[in-house]
């Protein structure tokens, strides 16, 4: 499905066209201060595909896929929403491919834009808390956040697996909470990164005190990495 007015980041000829157009008109204005001043780029929840009920697809893909696999995706498209007995094979091929793409022609050219000119690529997906999602959305958390210098996770409303409130236990329960601090974790730890990133206590209430945030922030070191060396406060 077309998801009118975002970036197709499986094309890489429209990543790299979206980098020139944003990127490169920063580094000519304010270029002077990479690496130094200016640190790096944050992306915000970059998918795949926007839209619940959409399908990651960009031009070419079926061609892609022929080429890649051997046999029609177009066809028998319909086995990636029906149960057929072609289904299985079917959605593994084409899951594997629109990750790859997502990987190479979004994070990695744009990571490597970032290190072309000292600076870190760092953010965070959408849906961590549900593995079943980071499928649809992300395809594979573990490569997209490989491909970040500094890759990272959110912690909105600072919400904890000990509570049942608020925008955590409306995706799926609260329990859900536990899961990214795990996944970032491992990836800082078997990538090698020398840090790693949280977008903690975003949209929380003005009444918030500092035993609010303190729990928050304890429970980001308690479930991440112990070495966890940055929060930033959204």
């Amino acid at each position: 499905a077309e998801s009118t007015g975002y970036l197709d980041t499986l094309n890489a000829a429209a990543v790299g066209h979206y980098i020139r157009l944003t990127h490169e008109a920063y580094r000519a204005a304010v270029g002077e201060y990479f690496g130094d001043v200016i640190l790096g780029f944050y992306s915000d929840e970059p998918v795949m595909v926007r839209g619940g009920k959409c399908l990651p697809f960009t031009p070419g893909l079926f061609a892609m896929f022929r080429q890649r696999y051997g046999y029609d995706l177009e066809r028998d498209v319909l086995s990636l929403a029906m149960d057929t007995p072609r289904a299985p094979r079917l959605r593994r091929d084409y899951w594997a491919l629109v990750s790859e793409l997502f990987q190479v022609n979004f994070f990695r050219q744009y990571a490597g834009w970032c290190r072309k000119y000292g600076l870190q690529m760092t953010g965070h997906l959408l849906y961590e808390e549900m593995l079943s999602a980071q499928v649809q959305y992300n395809g594979d958390m573990f490569a997209m956040l490989s491909e970040m210098q500094t890759p990272g996770i959110d912690m909105l409303d600072g919400m904890t697996s000990f509570d049942q409130r608020g925008l955590r236990a409306g995706m799926g329960g609260e329990a859900c909470a536990d899961i990214p601090g795990k996944l970032i974790e491992s990836i800082g730890f078997f990538g090698g990164k020398k840090r790693l990133m949280c977008e903690a206590y975003g949209i929380t209430a003005h009444d918030c005190t500092a035993q609010f945030y303190k729990r928050a922030s304890d429970y980001l070191f308690h479930h991440g990495p112990a070495g966890l060396s940055q929060l930033i406060g959204a």
